[in-house]
């Protein structure tokens, strides 16, 4: 925090408790710091956590810093030990499918942004930010600087 970022994101979050305890270690942060109140953003990253996707819970309102949810699959895929082959050209897997339209449905019911964490394998960014888009995701979050080239080249 004292390094003044505009946000974090919290990986592994399993969901609204997650979220507003972050809330609460950045507001006391802040406030140690001069910083203005609630002024860093919060972003959530789901996917390791299968609490966040199956929770009926609401993020409307669960922190006024909560800008965004991100989709990590890879992260998914681990946690379910699912087999399925994921391409960017498919996204198959019973498990994904479900986390990708769960995950954007908690981002519209929040009305919050929703981006896909691209695969380690992902090696054409801009078709999976189309697949992304289609979706329903606002699009992409790179995950290595040969990704962020790509896309920045689209």
């Amino acid at each position: 925090v004292a390094l003044r970022p505009h946000g974090f994101v919290l990986s592994g979050c399993g969901g609204a408790a997650d979220i507003q305890k972050f809330d609460v270690m950045l507001r006391v942060a802040e406030a140690g710091h001069g910083i203005e109140a609630g002024s860093i953003a919060l972003v959530a990253q789901l996917g390791e956590d299968l609490a966040f996707l199956l929770s009926h819970v609401s993020l409307k309102d669960v922190s006024h810093r909560l800008i965004a949810v991100i989709l990590d699959s890879d992260g998914l895929t681990e946690a379910t030990k699912s087999q399925a082959v994921n391409t960017a050209a498919s996204r198959t897997g019973a498990p994904l499918l479900l986390a990708r339209g769960a995950a954007v449905i908690k981002a519209r019911q929040a009305g919050i942004a929703c981006y896909e964490l691209l695969k380690d394998t992902d090696n054409a960014p801009g078709i999976t930010r189309d697949i992304a888009v289609a979706d329903g995701f606002c699009g992409v979050v790179a995950r290595n600087t040969a990704q962020l080239e790509a896309l920045a080249g689209d």
